[in-house]
Parts: structure tokens; sequence; C-alpha cells
């Protein structure tokens, strides 16, 4: 590079943006990368130029060989540390960091892209571990704050947004090697807008590696409302090898806030339009309904188009503000593959419904700005509709809770 630099400088072609990929399997240094090669410029007297990194993380791409998909191409670790990398190379000159998706998934003679190795490669129609990630990046808006770690093989990178319609920070950790590291996280400094009541809620999600198969979604690792008078809170996170969390610290939501929403009316469209639908119990001002689509009796995926098929509520809340959407569901071996859209926009993570034995669970969306007036819900099977081992496309609600985010102040 420092070559191509210097003769580029003496011969006055010197690059507008100066490209190059971190292909490894391991964590790439590529915030000291940017800053010898910074550095060397300066002393070589070469105004230094925005940096792109066009290409990064792993070695096996568009391969069905399990050993080189094997070499972190599909590691959530690797790809937080990579992002965490990224970052702090900012202030070194780094512009641009670009994913590659030139891979073909499948057998697709039209080039069905794996969107580089965030959809499962059988098919290109799943989210990997890797798609997780890339969706907690994208909430962390607002600024960085301070991150450190002192085990060798995480990585960790952190925001926080005082903005009122986000009212959150985020932590993204990232283990890259095999070995388990379990962690003890410390938040401090905790801003007054990320807690009510003295208390601040923390969501804590692991993000397992599954190659290049479908990932049905994360692993809640912690959902609770914690102490945070004094700004401060400390947990333990087990971080399996090869896997990244993402934690969410949002104020906590007061039970005296609930019920801020009334449910207007709900409609199915697609193959749905068969389906009974029923409804059972009114919780917090919106009512619970269990959708069974009877048309999804097992077929094959040539002669029945399931992916699309949605129900949609229709709310109207109050007022203007931050609220906390939680909804409880059945899982069981009809269960569907689910993402939750809020006024047409995309909000979480898919939901799998399936599990060889039913039970009952409540997942916690987050928080989302809503203005007053009605608005739409809309929970849509995505993706191949359903897990690999489920028997339907079933979807499932017990009940659902809008609740008003108050937090304690602003800024």
């Amino acid at each position: 590079m420092t070559g191509f630099l210097s003769y580029c400088r003496d011969n006055g072609c010197l690059p507008d943006i100066l490209s190059w990929h971190e292909l490894t399997a391991s964590r790439s240094d590529t915030e000291a990368h940017c800053r010898e090669l910074r550095d060397w410029m300066i002393e070589n007297k070469i105004e230094p130029m925005p940096f792109a990194i066009t290409e990064y993380q792993g070695t096996g791409y568009g391969t069905t060989d399990s050993a080189r998909i094997s070499q972190g191409t599909y590691n959530p670790g690797l790809c937080a540390a990579y992002i965490t990398g990224m970052e702090r190379a900012e202030k070194y000159g780094l512009k641009f960091g670009l994913k590659s998706a030139w891979g073909l998934a499948g057998n697709d003679p039209n080039c069905q892209t794996d969107m580089g190795q965030m959809a499962d490669f059988e098919n290109g129609n799943m989210p990997t571990g890797i798609w997780y990630v890339y969706n907690a990046y994208r909430l962390m808006s607002g600024v960085k704050v301070e991150a450190e770690t002192d085990i060798n093989e995480l990585e960790c990178l952190a925001t926080t947004d005082a903005a009122t319609d986000a009212a959150r920070s985020v932590v993204l950790l990232g283990n890259w090697e095999q070995e388990d590291k379990p962690a003890s996280v410390s938040l401090v400094n905790i801003p007054k807008y990320l807690t009510h009541n003295g208390k601040t809620h923390i969501e804590a999600e692991l993000i397992r590696e599954t190659l290049a198969t479908a990932n049905y979604g994360t692993d809640v690792l912690m959902s609770a409302d914690v102490e945070a008078a004094d700004g401060s809170v400390s947990f333990n996170l087990p971080i399996e090898g090869r896997s990244a969390v993402v934690i969410k610290i949002t104020p906590s939501v007061d039970a005296a806030e609930e019920a801020m929403a009334t449910a207007l009316k709900y409609t199915m469209s697609g193959s749905m339009t068969a389906a009974v639908g029923e409804v059972l119990t009114v919780t917090g001002g919106m009512p619970s309904t269990y959708i069974n689509n009877e048309a999804a009796a097992p077929k094959s995926k040539k002669t029945y188009k399931e992916t699309g098929d949605q129900v949609d509520f229709t709310v109207e809340v109050k007022e203007d503000g931050l609220y906390n959407l939680t909804a409880s569901h059945r899982k069981g071996n009809r269960g569907g593959f689910a993402q939750l859209y809020v006024d047409r926009v995309s909000f979480g993570t898919p939901t799998d419904m399936y599990a060889a034995e039913q039970y009952d669970f409540t997942k916690n969306y987050g928080n989302v700005y809503l203005t007053a007036g009605e608005h739409s819900l809309s929970f849509r099977l995505v993706g191949a509709g359903r897990n690999a081992a489920s028997d339907g496309y079933d979807l499932t609600f017990s009940s659902f809770n809008l609740s008003k985010v108050v937090p304690d102040a602003r800024g």
C-alpha cells in the first residue's frame, strides 16, 4: 500500500478515496490499520484522503463447502467486532464500511443473492445470525459513548440517544472465538432520560451462530426493570462462543401508565382471509385475538404461497409519545415465522411461533414513537413463513399492551 501511494504521490495520481479489503476469519484491527496508514501519509507529505473498507469479515464466501463456511463469514460475534473496529477507525479517516453481497444462494439460475451472508445459503429467504447483528446496529443512533472490555476475545460498541422519539441506549457485544465468555456488565453514568421512577429497563438478547442455515430468532437473556437510582447498573451475561449480544437500555414503564391505546378493528389479508379470528379477552384496552390459518395445512412450497400473509390491527392512541409495545403469544407445533410492522414499517426482530410443545410467552418488541390518532400493527409471515420443523403457519396472540414511556428528565 505504501509503495502504491508513493508512486501516486510522485506521479500526481493520488486517489480521491483509498479502499481495501479486511478479510480474515478472526478479528482484524481496522482501527490500527487506518491509524498507521494515516500517520504514514502525514509523515510522507501526502494529504490523507478518506478510507473505504470495501469487503470485510471471513474468507468462506460463495461456497457450500462446510470447512470454508465456518471461516468467519457467518460469525455474529466477529461481525460485531468488525463493526466496532470500523466505528473506532472513523477518527483516523475511515469513511465507508461496505458489506459485499455478491454470493449466490441456492441453485437459482437468476443468481439469488445471499445478501452478504445475511440470508441462508440454501434458499436465500431466511435470516442468518449476522442479519440480527445488523438489525441491532441500525438501532444505534445518537452518539457513541465510551465502551471498554478487559476480555481479549470480546469487543463492544455503545451509543445513546436522547431524542424524544428514541430515549434509548444500545450496546453491542461480540465474542468471535469458540470459547464461551461469561461477562460482568457495568453501565455507569446512566442519563436521566433512560430512567423512570428510579428504574431503567434492560433487554439483552443473544444472537447465536447458525453458519449458513436459518436463524429463527434471538434468545432473551434478560428482560427486567432494575434499580438505577445512582446512575449505574451491573449484571452478568453468558456470552456464547461465536455469538453476539445486543443490550437495549430504556426507561422502565410504570404499570399505572399502561392501557394507553384502544383497538378499533383487525383484518386479515392474503390467504389468511379464510382464517378464523376470535376475540378472547381485552387487556390494556386492546383485544386479544387468536388467528388460526386453517388454509395452511402442510403443502409444498411450490403450490402454496404463505409468505406475505398478515393480520392487521388498527389502534388509536390518545396522545403523542413514546410507547412500549409488548405482545403475549402462544408457541406450538404449527407456529409461523412473523415480523411485526408498525404503520407498515418493520419493527423489532421476527418472532418464531414454533415449539415442539405448546406454551405461552410474552415478547417485548421495544419502544416506538406514535402520534395521537390511529395506527396499524401488522404481523406478517416472512421469509419461508415458518420454522422448517413447523407443520403450519399459525399466529397466536393472547394480549397486547401499549404503555406510555415517561423518562424522568430530558437531556
